[in-house]
C-alpha cells in the first residue's frame, strides 16, 4: 500500500511524534511510506532524525501565515505520487480540499488530535470552513483517538458526521535512566511534566501548585518539579520569573521517557487535551500519573486504580490530588504502578498501526496490506 502522510511541521509536540511513530510503523510492515512536511524542513523539522530511512520526506517550505498556491502545489503532489492513502493531521487537511474533490483515486483521512472544535478554530475561518467542507460531504474520512475526542467531534461536527475510533499508541523502546537520574537530584518527591509550553498545558498554575504545598504544612517532604518540552518561550519566562526553587525547566528531550522513568510519578495540568501521548510514554513506564479530568485522559486513567485524577484544573484541585499521591501506602502505590503499566498493553504503536491498516483496507475494498 502506498501511504501519503501531510503534516504540517516536525517541531517537538504529540502529534508529530505520532505521525513520525506511525510512519516507521508502515514502513517495518512493508508499506510505502512518504511524509509530506508542508513547513520547511530546515525551519521546522528538528523531529526528522527520527524518522525510518525507508520513508520518504518531502519538504514543501510553506511561506509564512496563509498560501494559497500550497493549496494546488498538494493537489499536483498528490496526482503525482499516486498514493492509496492520503492522510492528513493537524492544518494539513485544509491545505488538501481540493484533492478530494478533483482527484477521487486515494481514499483520505484525517486524524483529530485534539477537542475537535480546538482544532478547528485554532487555524480561523478559513480552518473552519475547509474541515466542515469535508467531513460533512463525506470527502474525508474523521478519526479520532478516544471516547471523549469522538464525543467532541459529534458536539461540534453534528450526529450525523460520524468518525472512526483509533485510539493513539507508542512505540516500545529501552529505557536508560543514566543521564535523567543526574539531571533530577532534586526533591524527596519527583515529579515529571512532559508537554509543550503552552497555555493549554496550564503549566505555570502547576508551577504554583507545587510552591504553595511545599510551603505549606499539608505534607513533611518537598517536591520537586520537573518540565521537559519547549514551545512558548513566554510561558518559560513567565514560569523562570516566578523563581521557584521547586521547579526545574528541563526543556527539550529526545528520550523524554527516560526521564519519567526516573520520576515518582508523571503530572498533566491540562485544560483540555485529545489523547495525550505523553500519558500513554507514563503507562510505558509503569507510573502513576496525576492528570486533570480533560479529553481522553478520562478514557484512560480511571481514578484510585491505575492513575489519580484532579477534580478540577485550579491550584487546590491540582494540591489535593498530590497529597492523596504522596499519602498513598507502599502497597497501595505498587498495586497502582502495576495497573498503570497493564493500561500500556493496548496501546502499542504497533497495534495503533494495525487498526489503520485495517481501516485503510476496509476503504480500499480490495487492497490488502502487505
Amino acid at each position: 500500500m502506498r501511504i501519503l502522510e501531510i503534516i504540517p511541521q516536525l517541531q517537538t509536540g504529540g502529534a508529530e511524534s505520532f505521525t513520525i511513530n506511525l510512519c516507521n510503523e508502515f514502513a517495518e510492515h512493508g508499506h510505502e511510506v512518504i511524509l509530506v512536511v508542508t513547513n520547511s524542513l530546515k525551519k521546522y523539522g528538528q523531529l526528522q532524525g527520527n524518522l525510518d530511512k525507508r520513508v520518504r520526506l518531502i519538504g514543501l517550505d510553506k511561506k509564512q501565515g496563509f498560501d494559497i498556491l500550497l493549496f494546488f502545489r498538494l493537489t499536483k503532489l498528490i496526482s503525482k505520487i499516486k498514493p492509496d492513502v492520503v492522510h492528513t493531521h493537524l492544518g494539513a487537511v485544509v491545505y488538501t480540499i481540493l484533492s478530494p474533490i478533483l482527484n477521487r483515486s486515494p481514499k483520505y483521512f484525517h486524524t483529530v488530535h485534539n477537542a475537535a472544535e480546538k482544532e478547528a478554530t485554532t487555524g480561523g475561518r478559513i480552518s473552519v470552513w475547509a474541515r466542515k467542507i469535508q467531513f460533512n460531504l463525506h470527502l474525508v474520512t474523521p478519526i479520532t483517538i478516544s471516547l471523549e475526542s469522538q464525543k467532541s467531534f459529534a458536539n461540534y461536527y453534528g450526529d450525523k458526521t460520524k468518525s472512526e475510533l483509533i485510539w493513539n499508541g507508542v512505540s516500545k523502546i529501552a529505557i536508560n535512566k543514566n543521564t535523567a537520574t543526574d539531571e533530577m537530584s532534586e526533591g524527596d518527591i519527583k515529579l515529571i511534566n512532559v508537554a509543550r509550553l503552552q497555555p493549554q498545558k496550564n503549566q505555570l498554575e502547576l508551577v504554583k501548585s507545587i510552591d504553595s504545598l511545599n510551603r505549606s504544612d499539608k505534607i513533611d517532604k518537598t517536591v520537586q518539579l520537573y518540565i521537559i518540552g519547549d514551545g512558548d518561550p513566554r510561558i518559560a519566562e513567565e514560569i523562570r520569573d516566578f523563581n521557584s526553587p521547586y521547579t526545574t525547566i528541563l526543556g527539550r528531550k529526545d528520550n523524554p521517557r527516560d526521564y519519567v522513568a526516573c520520576a515518582d510519578a508523571f503530572i498533566l495540568s491540562s485544560h483540555y487535551e485529545g489523547l495525550p501521548l505523553t500519558l500513554i510514554e507514563c503507562f510505558a513506564t509503569g507510573k502513576i500519573p496525576i492528570c486533570t479530568p480533560v479529553g481522553g485522559i478520562v478514557d484512560l486513567v480511571r481514578d484510585n486504580e491505575n492513575g489519580i485524577l484532579t477534580t478540577g484544573t485550579s491550584q487546590d484541585h491540582i494540591i489535593d490530588a498530590i497529597c492523596r499521591f504522596v499519602s498513598l501506602t507502599p502497597d497501595e502505590k505498587r498495586a497502582m504502578e502495576s495497573a498503570s503499566r497493564t493500561s500500556y498493553n493496548s496501546l502499542t504503536m504497533d497495534k495503533c498501526a494495525q487498526h489503520y491498516i485495517e481501516l485503510f483496507n476496509k476503504q480500499l475494498d480490495g487492497i490488502k496490506p502487505v
